[in-house]
């Protein structure tokens, strides 16, 4: 056996790599001081395991990588590989070459091979023991070294003896076996001591096993006739479903007959309107012609009292002129040639008179065709015109009496002045008829925009109806699905509040405790670690995982009270349970600087955890060293970044133990305590939610009936009005 080859880089003063051949024989290093010559014996020492930083000539052990200077940088890591020629087999190792390296980042992570494989420190310090080498054999003696040996103690001169003697791995290989034996027996007399409580606990775990079996029994026919129970409420609702269902389509049917039917009306009422307004319009002109009638026969009516008052007047005259014929016989022949000149003036009238009496008897013929009283006229008409031929007889013999014509003008003027009076009447009565009829037309056109006003109304009232139903019947739909999920959440809440009352998940031991507790047996304790903390939910795997069993610790005031329940376990052999004291349990924060830049990292477990104050020492005892990661692979960063030394868990559950091992698989997020309790919180918040919104639904509902209900009378009060509206018209 002998040395081939030393390589170093980034130690102490050799940044680049830098390899040192043996050959046979004797090899030298010259050089000034400070050259870094004894950095090749301290590479040497290092590489074979040298642990303490004095014995390389630093303060710490990251003194060895190379720090740079100003024209170099420093180096990421500090790596020496040793290798030595091993035909002889003077290792126990089956390698004619073996090769020992040791490498250490920055960060403190170190790790050492043979070979190419990563070993542990233990095995580099076995394959040197009783060859001379390693970081306390006599092979590699520097400045100093000698002297320590002679001044050195027997004891530490024993070393090298038993080294050079090669009796140093059988010593090693002794305490190792002892340190072996005396594990085994602190094992087995702990075996010993769990066997002698498991055996005093089998009695009553025989009764418990009883109950369980019979719990399972009872508990898969309570599952089972739960099952029978959701199946028969199953098929309640289906039926009660399908009644809606028909419900439904009965009340569809319903309102598509009512929806023709009301279309059906509409229809009727508009062409009701169409035949209101052409009888209206016919009304117009009846009434117009009827006024006109009413104006031509109160004109006849005029004429023929005009024709009467002319005959009264003739025949009062004739009375006069007999009377003036008698005193005037005397003047005849005076009053023959005027009587001439008379002739002519009343040739003259009798045109005028026959020109009057010809556009009397048209009037009367109009009027004879108009009412009903024609016979009547005629006659009057007819013995005006006897009565006027008489006239014209008697007028034409006494003609000569000058001053009985002028009289009679005069007369025909007044005549002619009390038919222009009644004229006017007449324009009178004329215009005020149109004022009336006029203001009938206004009426009416008033009550047709009333009725369309109406129309439109029924036609909007009916359109917020409908979509008043509509919403009515989202609302029932919300509030039974709102109603359906407030109950299951109720059942689910019930369910698991028996669970947590029952303190179901715990061991038996917590249970007898709290059960103690409750019966005023025992006093001074606080609950179990469990009922004392909350966490939130997306934190709850992570915790549960972390305390695992320390869930079911019980925190107690003081050291008296956990002593007395452990006397209460004893006594009624309910078996073993663990008590936190307030007062002694004090645990610490893990305070490592950086931690929380690290990718990955979420908080100390102790951070992300609820409690009273009064627990902090508890809680920080149980979570304060543990770390909550985001993933697996983020946890298995920091672990190594730290040098294993605390424990990582993962959100999902995964673990990194402090040391380096690794546990984790799946998780199940339903069973544990703080799920559990994290669940009945949740569900209760969405009870309270549920119900507040149930009873906005409800008031909704109600509403909403009420205006559809409203809706549904103003229709019917419109369809009247409506009714009435066309009448009228």
């Amino acid at each position: 056996m002998y040395l081939r080859s030393l390589e170093m880089q980034g130690f102490k003063s050799f940044p680049d790599k830098t390899e040192l051949k043996f050959t046979k024989g004797i090899t030298a290093v010259v050089g000034p001081n400070g050259s870094g010559k004894s950095n090749i014996s301290d590479a040497m020492r290092w590489v074979m395991g040298e642990q303490s930083s004095k014995a390389l000539r630093g303060e710490k052990m990251s003194g060895v990588i190379f720090h740079g200077c100003e024209t170099r940088k420093e180096s990421p890591f500090s790596q020496v590989t040793l290798t030595i020629d091993n035909e002889d087999r003077a290792l126990d190792y089956d390698s004619d070459i073996v090769s020992v390296s040791r490498k250490l980042y920055k960060n403190g992570d170190s790790e050492y091979m043979i070979n190419g494989s990563g070993v542990r420190l233990k095995e580099v310090n076995e394959l040197f023991m009783d060859t001379g080498l390693g970081k306390d054999g006599y092979s590699i003696i520097g400045q100093g070294r000698i002297a320590d040996i002679v001044n050195g103690k027997s004891n530490d001169r024993r070393e090298i003896f038993e080294e050079a003697a090669g009796i140093a791995k059988f010593r090693y290989k002794k305490q190792e076996a002892e340190r072996k034996l005396a594990a085994a027996e602190e094992n087995i007399s702990r075996l010993t001591d769990i066997l002698g409580e498991l055996e005093d606990r089998i009695g009553p775990l025989e009764k418990q096993c009883e109950k369980a079996k019979k719990f399972r029994v009872l508990d898969d026919e309570k599952r089972k006739l739960e099952i029978s129970v959701w199946v028969k409420r199953l098929e309640q609702y289906r039926v009660r479903l399908e009644e809606y269902e028909e419900r439904i389509k009965l009340l569809k049917e319903q309102h598509a007959a009512v929806s023709a039917e009301l279309e059906e009306s509409d229809r009727e009422i508009e062409e009701s309107f169409r035949q209101s307004a052409e009888s209206s319009a016919k009304v117009d002109e009846i009434r117009q012609k009827i006024h006109d009638t009413e104006l031509e026969s109160r004109k006849g009516e005029a004429d023929i009292a005009v024709c009467e008052n002319d005959i009264s007047h003739i025949s009062e005259n004739i009375l006069r002129l007999k009377e003036q014929i008698e005193q005037s016989r005397a003047d005849k022949y005076f009053l023959e040639a005027e009587l001439e000149k008379q002739r002519g003036q009343l040739t003259e009238l009798k045109k005028s008179k026959l020109e009057a009496d010809n556009a009397v008897s048209d009037k009367e013929k109009e009027f004879d065709r108009l009412i009903n009283k024609a016979e009547e006229s005629d006659k009057a008409v007819s013995d005006v015109n006897s009565a006027v031929n008489g006239a014209y007889l008697k007028k034409s013999k006494l003609s000569f009496q000058i001053e009985n014509v002028k009289n009679i003008i005069c007369e025909t003027e007044e005549q002619i002045a009390d038919n222009e009076a009644e004229k006017k009447q007449t324009q009178e009565n004329s215009r005020f008829t149109q004022s009336e009829l006029k203001k009938l037309r206004m009426d009416k056109l008033r009550a047709e925009e009333q009725q369309q006003e109406a129309q439109n109304r029924l036609s909007g009232l009916q359109k917020l109806h409908e979509k008043r139903s509509q919403k009515l019947a989202a609302a029932d739909e919300s509030f039974l699905k709102t109603d359906s999920e407030l109950r299951d959440a109720a059942g689910r809440l019930q369910i698991l509040r028996d669970l947590e009352s029952s303190m179901e998940g715990f061991g038996y031991s917590v249970k007898h405790i709290m059960t103690a507790v409750k019966q005023g047996r025992i006093k001074n304790v606080c609950g179990t670690v469990a009922q004392l903390m909350t966490v939130k939910s997306e934190y709850s795997v992570a915790i549960e995982t972390a305390l695992g069993g320390a869930l079911q610790n019980i925190v107690v005031e003081n050291e008296e009270a956990a002593k007395r329940g452990i006397r209460l376990l004893k006594e009624s052999r309910a078996g073993r349970a663990t008590f936190l004291p307030v007062t002694s349990v004090k645990g610490t924060r893990l305070d490592n600087k950086g931690l929380e830049q690290e990718d990955g990292f979420v908080a100390m477990g102790c951070d992300i955890v609820s409690f009273d104050d009064k627990y902090r020492g508890i809680v920080n005892y149980l979570l304060g060293r543990i770390c909550i990661a985001e993933d697996i692979d983020s946890a298995a960063v920091i672990a190594k970044k730290n040098g294993y030394k605390f424990r990582i868990v993962t959100l999902d559950g995964q673990v990194i133990n402090a040391g380096g091992s690794f546990t984790g698989g799946s998780v199940s997020k339903t069973t544990g305590l703080l799920t559990r309790k994290n669940e009945i919180e949740e569900l209760d918040r969405k009870k309270l939610a549920l119900e507040a919104k149930r009873g906005e639904l409800s008031n909704e509902r109600e509403r909403l009936r009420n205006e559809v209900n409203k809706f549904a009378a103003d229709i019917e009060g419109l369809k009247e009005q409506l009714g009435n509206l066309g009448s009228d018209c």
